[in-house]
């Protein structure tokens, strides 16, 4: 798949991180103490690079940016659009890859995911010093299922501001200048919360560490987890992977202990709260199970693609009544999601509810706008109604 330019991002394993409650708040309920059994793994097989190198790049690579730039900042373009500029002049034929690298790699390659073409601007606004910063999207989730884990995609753009901009006296501004850089814009995305570059640099460890386990080199997608918990040690991606991790050496006490961790610094992450509910359910811990499923279940998240994610993975472990409600949930929120119309019509098609599948399937083709996902709900119409 080429880039195509709006000029967004990240590859997880059923993480992600929402809200934080503030440091006051920490404080006074006491935080919970970080518990890893580091007895547990082997030394890493592989030298984990610091952060600076994953934003290093050759001489080469230098000077190619940099001659481009200057002469743009002749032609008075405004440095944060000659970089833009730079991203869609030389990486128009980048292809979508879905494995995370770092910037000098991703240039060479002329491939990576959406947080590998972050690294590379962001590699490019560090070498002429140009303010950016990153936020997250909340998007559809992309799922692949590899050796038994389910990953799930997430996304996040690179925001490049305009340096020459000048706040005018008595005149409050909402958002300064800038140039977004991304790939796979949608009018369904919409924005989530900033990402401070700590949290930014911790996903990339956490992308690695995803990698790692599907790989089945645990003990190296440890050390990629606790190298992210050195540059934010609250990132939930990070303390999932770890409880994962744990959980699969057989500690269930240390993985528990991680998920309360967590959930402390990020109570309303439902992909937490989701994943801490499968460590419960394998050691047949009822009470907890109900306790911690209301709480999944009165989550108030206002990002349907949250649920929408919930309602996927529910449906992959035939939990019908469970997705069925999250795809409720997120319909409720928002209405235009398709495959949410759609996962509903895969169970009610599966529970010979015939009537209620006919009805998803007209709500989908309602909010279909392409002539070819038209064209697909009208067969599939034509099809059930000659089938039934």
């Amino acid at each position: 798949m080429k880039i195509c330019f709006n000029f967004l991002i990240t590859f997880t394993l059923l993480l992600g991180g929402c809200a934080q409650r503030s440091h006051t708040e920490q404080s006074i309920k006491h935080s919970p103490p970080l518990h890893i059994n580091y007895a547990l793994f082997a030394p890493a097989s592989i030298e984990i690079p610091s952060a600076l190198s994953l934003f290093q790049l050759t001489d080469v690579q230098k000077r190619h940016f940099l001659n481009y730039y200057h002469r743009q900042l002749e032609q008075n373009v405004k440095p944060h659009q000659a970089l833009a500029n730079y991203m869609q002049a030389q990486f128009t034929d980048f292809t979508y890859y879905g494995e995370t690298f770092d910037a000098s790699t991703a240039i060479l390659k002329a491939q990576g995911n959406c947080m590998s073409l972050a690294m590379i601007t962001s590699a490019y606004a560090k070498l002429v010093k140009l303010e950016y910063d990153y936020k997250k999207v909340n998007s559809q989730p992309i799922f692949d299922k590899q050796n038994g884990y389910l990953l799930v995609s997430s996304h996040v753009q690179t925001r490049l501001f305009d340096p020459t901009y000048e706040k005018e006296e008595g005149f409050f501004t909402f958002l300064r200048p800038m140039v977004i850089v991304d790939y796979f814009p949608s009018a369904n995305n919409y924005p989530g919360k900033l990402l401070e570059e700590k949290t930014f640099v911790a996903k990339y460890y956490v992308n690695l560490a995803a990698q790692k386990i599907v790989d089945g080199h645990v003990d190296d997608a440890f050390h990629y987890s606790m190298k992210a918990l050195e540059y934010d040690d609250q990132y939930s991606g990070a303390i999932n992977i770890l409880a994962v991790l744990h959980k699969q050496k057989g500690d269930h006490q240390t993985a528990d202990s991680l998920y309360q961790y967590g959930l402390f610094y990020d109570e309303n992450n439902v992909r937490l709260l989701s994943n801490y509910l499968i460590l419960l359910k394998s050691q047949h811990r009822l009470q907890d199970i109900n306790i911690q499923q209301a709480k999944l279940d009165k989550l108030d998240d206002p990002n349907p693609y949250a649920w929408l994610e919930q309602a996927y993975t529910a449906q992959h472990d035939n939990q019908s009544k469970r997705a069925t409600r999250y795809y409720k949930k997120a319909l409720d929120i928002a209405p235009y999601l398709q495959p949410a119309y759609l996962g509903l019509y895969q169970i009610y098609l599966e529970n010979n509810r015939n009537k209620e599948a006919k009805a998803m399937l007209q709500q989908a083709l309602y909010w279909a706008h392409e002539p070819d996902e038209k064209q697909r709900y009208k067969y599939k119409l034509y099809q059930l109604s000659n089938r039934y």
